[in-house]
């Protein structure tokens, strides 16, 4: 499904409606997974619609949310450039510095 098709979908429910509408500003949520990427997706492609940056930062809960997530943007995104910036392997009290 393309995202023109995930937005039309989605915009049948009055919660992704009532989020879509706060999408020109900067917003805070909480998505269940396997939902999460095509939300982002309709939530990117509306603001760039509305003339805003089709840019957004999607911060996970554990690295492996975040390399499960990936690539399920890019699957919802197509032709569009998903970035990676793995979680540090060190603790904060470690006297360690994170490559």
């Amino acid at each position: 499904m393309t995202v023109p098709g995930i937005v039309r979908a989605l915009e049948q429910a009055e919660s992704y409606r009532e989020t879509a509408s706060a999408a020109s500003a900067d917003l805070s949520l909480s998505l269940v997974d396997g939902l999460d990427a095509p939300v982002i997706a309709g939530l990117i492609e509306r603001r760039r619609a509305a003339g805003g940056p089709g840019a957004g930062l999607v911060i996970a809960p554990t690295g492996r949310r975040a390399e499960s997530l990936g690539p399920a943007l890019d699957a919802v995104l197509p032709g569009e450039q998903v970035l990676h910036f793995p979680a540090w392997e060190t603790l904060p009290h470690e006297r360690l510095s994170p490559t």
